[in-house]
């Protein structure tokens, strides 16, 4: 696998981090004009990874690009919950991020 796929996939879980970011945050504030523009933004964002996300799978196999997307998706989103959103994590989904990294390590090394 080619190692800018890999990257570029990566980066399409991060901004696809950032567009539920802005969900999770609209559901935290007060209703009004705020809201509605992050619900937009937040959607119009997850509609535009689609264009990136069929560029990649022109390159890999849809398999690989769901572990890719998934692991990745679940780190990212972890540490925005913990540095943004302030919440806590517990041992054992400590323990399961420390496998989702490992399972990434494994797919890119030995494919």
């Amino acid at each position: 696998m080619d190692i800018t796929i890999f990257l570029v996939a990566v980066g399409l879980s991060a901004v696809t981090v950032v567009a539920d970011s802005m969900l999770k945050k609209a559901t935290i504030i007060k209703p009004g004009t705020e809201v509605v523009i992050l619900v937009l933004l937040g959607a119009l964002i997850f509609g535009l990874t689609a264009f990136g996300w069929f560029r990649v799978l022109q390159k890999i196999e849809l398999l690989n690009a769901a572990v890719i997307y998934t692991l990745s998706y679940i780190i990212l989103i972890a540490l925005v919950s913990i540095f943004y959103f302030k919440e806590r994590l517990l041992a054992i989904e400590l323990l399961a991020l420390i496998m989702a990294i490992a399972s990434m390590v494994i797919l890119y090394r030995f494919h």
